[in-house]
């Protein structure tokens, strides 16, 4: 007698996601995230070290800026240290994102209630005389089965632990895409008035979504409903932009089929969204990450080369003048926003990134206002030197210049937030019928 079963798991599942987290990965998640802040922080220490020195009055003496540089940056280090070891713990699935994670135990608890009832009237194992229903059906089970077996060792024991793929938002995606693909399998075999009423959902998010080819899923969906209930298909898919024929051959295991393939491209949608915020996320912290050791460099070689201290701070000033100034704007930007959906991060990655860009931007601009015209050797324009530039008596302007500069990397960030937010009105568009009350809190 030849069996017929399906876990639903692939190689990647058994090899990847099975695994449990290594001990070291919560301080490794945690210094990745950090990185940009830990930029700051050794600038901060190494610029303020060097101006409070007591030795350095006009001109830094000898080794002053190297005393100051090795200070900085051995104390940076200890902080970055000490926190990574202290904060590694809030990379682990419950503290990373705790919102989403109690969301993803719950329809995981639902996900399996419903197989549970289901198992008792589809067997799991049929033999080749079955009917190709039987079959299907029971294949069904088994990969909702096989997918409910993957979600549930990554939100249950060790898996939970701290780890690279909570910390960076992966673990999460891995959940969803797991009880997706169970909740689409549950489509074959669950009773036909749910699957109705979630081919109703569907459609509805398929009108409000930006799905390139929708049109054309409401038009499968019209079919398959036309096929087992007309009325339906008719009354509730009225709206749907092609209207549909019937189609001559068509049974209710071939309608639920191509309901479960629309549910699919919904669900594909959905997790492409998410996966991009997860991956917006890590390229504009290794951006800033790059950004910050540039900026710290030319810091560096500042003080190597003995600049005044009183040049320093001024530009630690218009550094500080341009980050104000940039966060003002940040604030006014986010408070005409209304977060609907989970961003797994982006939008605290976007106020660092501000406050990089924004201080760059401020001294950035001052030396290019006051040293540009002289560097090209404009008529009528008088020499300047980069310590005429970086000085708050003799230059008061240049603290409106860098407040004005302050101000322009609001357009970059501004683009982060209108691709943000088209990211998560897709989400919130597309919201799945299923677990309708677990979904408000996405």
């Amino acid at each position: 007698m030849t069996q017929v079963t399906a876990t639903g798991k692939n190689d990647d599942d058994a090899e990847g996601w099975a695994r449990e987290p290594k001990r070291w990965e919560g301080v490794a998640a945690w210094l990745f995230l950090s990185s940009p802040v830990f930029w700051l922080v050794m600038l901060a220490l190494m610029v303020g070290i060097y101006i409070a020195s007591p030795a350095c009055i006009g001109q830094c003496a000898g080794d002053q800026g190297v005393r100051a540089i090795l200070i900085g940056l051995g104390g940076s280090l200890v902080i970055w240290a000490l926190s990574s070891l202290l904060m590694s713990w809030s990379m682990s699935a419950g503290k990373a994102q705790p919102r989403l994670f109690s969301e993803l135990r719950e329809r995981r608890d639902q996900l399996r209630a419903r197989l549970a009832v289901l198992v008792k009237v589809v067997p799991a194992d049929v033999d080749s005389t079955a009917t190709p229903e039987a079959i299907s059906r029971a294949t069904a089970i088994g990969e909702a089965k096989g997918q409910l077996e993957v979600a549930q060792h990554l939100l249950e024991g060790r898996a939970l632990r701290p780890a690279l793929r909570w910390g960076l938002g992966h673990g999460y995606l891995a959940v969803f895409r797991a009880i997706h693909r169970a909740e689409e399998a549950l489509i074959v075999v669950e009773p036909w008035s749910s699957v109705s009423g979630d081919a109703v959902h569907d459609d509805l998010a398929l009108r409000l979504s930006s799905i390139a080819d929708k049109d054309e899923l409401r038009s499968k969906l019209r079919v398959a409903m036309d096929a087992v209930e007309p009325l339906v298909g008719q009354e509730l898919l009225r709206s749907s932009t092609t209207r549909s024929r019937p189609v001559e051959q068509l049974n209710e295991l071939l309608a639920r089929e191509i309901i479960r393939e629309v549910r699919h491209s919904v669900n594909a949608f959905r997790d492409d969204a998410r996966d991009a915020l997860v991956r917006a996320r890590q390229r504009l912290i290794w951006a800033m990450a790059a950004m910050g050791g540039a900026s710290l460099l030319l810091a560096v070689l500042a003080m190597l080369r003995d600049v005044p201290t009183s040049a320093m701070t001024a530009a630690a000033a218009y550094y500080l003048i341009g980050v104000v100034v940039g966060q003002f704007n940040r604030v006014r930007i986010e408070s005409s926003r209304v977060a609907g959906v989970e961003d797994y991060g982006l939008y605290q990655a976007r106020l660092i990134a501000t406050i990089m860009i924004s201080g760059i931007a401020a001294v950035g601009g001052v030396l290019l206002v006051w040293g540009l015209p002289s560097a090209v050797n404009l008529p009528k324009v008088t020499s300047v030197q980069l310590g005429d530039i970086f000085d708050l008596h003799g230059n008061p302007t240049g603290i409106y210049i860098a407040a004005i500069f302050g101000l322009l990397p609001g357009t970059l960030t501004r683009m982060l937030s209108r691709q943000a937010e088209q990211l998560e009105g897709d989400l919130q568009s597309t919201r799945p019928a299923s677990s309708s009350q677990s979904q408000q809190t996405q």
